[in-house]
């Protein structure tokens, strides 16, 4: 072991507790654990399978830091209760399978735009039998419901955004705004809206108004540096969410520009 690796290994004391939960969740964890916290590289493409016959496959490494955050870090926090959840940003499918999973009764919303990542959803969905209660849509939120275009290059597939203008590479995709999105779901209550769209939750919140929301329970939401021209503020964004009636919000990013915000009407 070089120094740079055991010093990468130490940063992660702290997650010794989610290590741990791996070891007993996931087949060949410590091959897992491993690669996470920076010790060895994980053979990719990979199928992490886990002892309860869930299983991805990881393509890069971005995949096993966001399948970490959710099965054992527990970014997005579920109810029992959730009958409804919109996953805003599903990416391949790894919160969306890990509710479903969880909560044997919901429904799934599964929102994204990439061709490449929402294929690699369905599978998902598909592999791990919840096709009955998953509802895939291929389009990205925005402020208005249009065509805009998505980043063709990114650091990780998880970092697609909508652009200002037709980039090299970029690919056209439909948009809907929040509003539509919330009045196509047929339940009058939606317990759970995940929203991880990279920089387009402001103008897409921004622009769904306290009765748009009222049938949001709770909101997690994973914030990044606004984009330059939609004029918003991280401040304009939780004012808002208090005026829609969320009365209890914890920003859990405080001065950083990047960070969750988990909102609940009580």
């Amino acid at each position: 072991m070089n120094i740079e690796r055991l010093c990468t290994a130490i940063k992660h004391i702290a997650r010794v507790p989610e290590a741990i939960a791996c070891l007993g969740a996931m087949e060949h964890a410590p091959k897992v654990v491993a690669s996470y916290i920076g010790l060895a590289p994980l053979p990719l493409p990979y199928t992490a399978r886990f002892r309860d016959g869930m299983r991805y496959r990881l393509d890069e490494s971005y995949d096993l830091v966001t399948l970490w955050q959710i099965n054992f870090h527990g970014v997005y926090p579920l109810r029992a209760s959730d009958r409804v959840i919109v996953d805003a940003g599903a990416n391949i499918g790894l919160f969306t399978c890990w509710a479903a999973a969880r909560v044997p009764d919901a429904t799934i919303v599964a929102v994204e735009p990439s061709p490449a990542n929402f294929q690699r959803l369905v599978d998902h969905v598909r592999a791990n039998g919840f096709a009955r209660r998953v509802i895939p849509l291929q389009i990205a939120l925005d402020a208005t419901a249009t065509v805009a275009w998505l980043s063709g290059h990114a650091a990780a597939s998880q970092m697609m955004h909508l652009t200002s203008g037709h980039a090299p590479g970029a690919l056209p995709v439909e948009t809907w705004t929040l509003s539509d999105l919330i009045a196509r779901i047929p339940e009058k209550h939606i317990d759970l809206l995940k929203m991880d769209i990279e920089g387009s939750e402001y103008p897409v919140l921004m622009s769904a108004d306290a009765d748009q929301l009222a049938r949001v329970g709770r909101i997690s939401l994973e914030y990044h540096e606004p984009p330059p021209q939609s004029g918003y503020t991280k401040r304009d964004l939780l004012r808002h969410l208090a005026a829609c009636g969320f009365a209890s919000i914890d920003d859990r990013g405080g001065k950083a520009a990047y960070g969750m915000i988990h909102a609940s009407r009580c």
